[in-house]
């Protein structure tokens, strides 16, 4: 019985020993805070409360309610670039949808050509005179027609040109 007194005085020390030093609400474990300050600190932060007053009044520090004139700068470097590189988007937007027309144009005119070509072509292939061609091709190049064991016919199974690449078969 008398150890058992004498625990309960000793964890009623350290209980108290606890409040005094961690304040009320400090729990065994927990992570609780403080809900006021130790009363050595309290003591303190009156003392040089009273020892600031007694000195006199002191300059307040400067508050600054507004930018510096470095940071002014910076921003309105920073706000220039922004506004040129719009600019420069903008341009080479711009330049981008002009070219894109030169190129529908471009287009459209080459497909004008393309058929006057064909047309011409095809005037042209209308306008050769065949007789022109032969007397030409006899008289001043020399060439003959050629005799009847000189021709070879050759039937092929596919359609298109013949290109000979080795002998054709007999």
């Amino acid at each position: 019985m008398e150890a058992r007194k004498n625990y309960s005085k000793t964890y009623q020390t350290y209980q108290k020993e606890r409040n005094d030093r961690y304040g009320e609400y400090a729990v065994d474990g927990t992570a609780a805070r403080k809900l006021e300050r130790a009363p050595e600190l309290l003591e303190q932060g009156m003392q040089q409360e009273i020892t600031q007053r007694e000195s006199g009044p002191k300059a307040a520090p400067r508050m600054s309610h507004g930018m510096d004139i470095f940071s002014v700068t910076l921003f309105l470097t920073a706000m220039a670039i922004a506004f040129f590189l719009c600019y420069d988007y903008l341009q080479v937007q711009g330049s981008i949808v002009q070219l894109k027309r030169e190129v529908g144009n471009l287009a459209t005119s080459r497909d004008v050509l393309a058929a006057e070509n064909r047309a011409l072509a095809e005037k042209i292939t209308e306008m050769t005179d065949w007789d022109t061609v032969k007397r030409i091709a006899i008289t001043e190049l020399g060439m003959v027609y050629p005799n009847k064991n000189e021709v070879l016919t050759y039937s092929s199974k596919e359609k298109g040109y013949v290109i000979q690449y080795r002998n054709i078969p007999e």
